[in-house]
């Protein structure tokens, strides 16, 4: 059975390491900021776990605030870091000048993943909603 991402086109060029991505993108940046759900367009690549393999476009993986950083995990295991700065938390956005989000918790959304020459998933991207507690 083939993996959901290689039902989407290939988004942009092939890396020269031979890294492509697939999937797709629900909105731009600064609509998706506005409306509170930010844009993971990458996580931190020196902190990828071999978790990242097991995700597929259309997961929804926990994202955390540790503390200074935001870790997506799948199954409480940890996929990565997002690369947010975490200096920019509560301050407004350059782009709008907008507030930016206090996200605690949320949900990534993946919309696209980032495959190697042995199309073994490498990283991802998406967009969080904010876990909303009562």
């Amino acid at each position: 059975m083939l993996p959901r991402w290689a039902e989407y086109p290939q988004i942009g060029h092939t890396h020269n390491n031979g890294d492509r991505m697939f999937g797709f993108a629900s909105g731009y940046a600064g609509d998706l900021m506005a409306a509170g759900t930010p844009v993971v367009s990458i996580l931190r690549r020196s902190s990828v776990t071999s978790v990242v393999s097991l995700v597929d476009v259309g997961d929804e993986l926990d994202v955390i605030w540790l503390g200074d950083r935001w870790v997506a995990r799948r199954n409480g295991m940890d996929v990565g870091t997002l690369t947010w700065n975490a200096k920019e938390r509560g301050n407004p956005d350059p782009r709008t000048g907008a507030p930016l989000w206090m996200l605690d918790d949320g949900v990534l959304h993946v919309e696209r993943v980032v495959v190697d020459e042995d199309d073994i998933v490498v990283n991802l991207a998406g967009y969080v909603t904010p876990v909303v507690r009562s």
